[in-house]
């Protein structure tokens, strides 16, 4: 059984998302071993519906990785790869999408997919963020009750 975490936004929602152990293990793991992450999500500029939140740890491998085909619920790792000198950030695909910034397209690791929540509540919350600014979200393990 996958591991899962929970992510919760400050003004409302919360999802539930099982890890892709098996299909990105080093990404699942440095992830898991930094929880809980906090900070400010925001709207991505280039890439479409998507969130993301820029975070502290380090991982410098592509795994897993695409820069198109996402789905809804899909969650990424974007690395500072090929020693592009950036970010390393988790992304919230909540329809289409492509990973890209102003120089192309970007691979990004997918090592999770949320699997509680609906995804109209999910398409929501990043429509209040588009459209009112970033917020606080926290990403965190989920124990089971």
């Amino acid at each position: 059984m996958n591991k899962k975490i929970e992510i919760e936004f400050e003004k409302g929602g919360v999802f539930i998302a099982s890890l892709l152990e098996d299909k990105a293990p080093k990404t699942c793991k440095v992830v898991w071993d930094n929880l809980p992450l906090d900070g400010k999500v925001g709207h991505a500029i280039f890439s479409g519906k998507m969130m993301y939140l820029v975070v502290d740890t380090k991982l410098e491998e592509l795994e897993n990785a695409r820069s198109f085909g996402f789905l809804p619920g899909d969650i990424t790792y974007l690395t500072p790869f090929y020693g592009r000198d950036t970010h390393n950030e988790i992304a919230i695909v909540y329809g289409e999408a492509l990973v890209q910034d102003v120089c192309g397209l970007i691979p990004a690791n997918h090592f999770a997919k949320i699997v509680e929540g609906s995804l109209e509540d999910l398409g929501n919350v990043a429509a209040r963020i588009r459209e009112c600014g970033r917020e606080k979200i926290n990403i965190r393990k989920k124990t089971d009750p």
